[in-house]
């Protein structure tokens, strides 16, 4: 195993017994892999974590549960 693999299973396990978010654990984990193993920029990691919350459908999920939450509140 390479050293980044180890600093990231690390790092994983670090935010699962601290009770850290699992998606935190998963993100930091690869972005660790990202920059360690495949030599991409951490800059260029940035940008596609952040670039892919513009999606539709991942827009779509929080109004659900907002319009779900006015309709319960609301009485309909």
């Amino acid at each position: 195993m390479s050293v980044w693999t180890i600093v990231a299973i690390v790092v994983i396990l670090f935010m699962f017994l601290t009770g850290g978010p699992i998606w935190g654990a998963f993100t930091a984990c690869a972005g660790l892999l990202m920059v360690g193993t495949v030599g991409v920029p951490g800059q260029m990691v940035a940008l596609r974590f952040f670039g892919s919350l513009d999606s539709f459908t991942l827009m779509a999920v929080p109004f659900f549960l907002l319009a779900g939450n006015v309709m319960a509140y609301g009485g309909s």
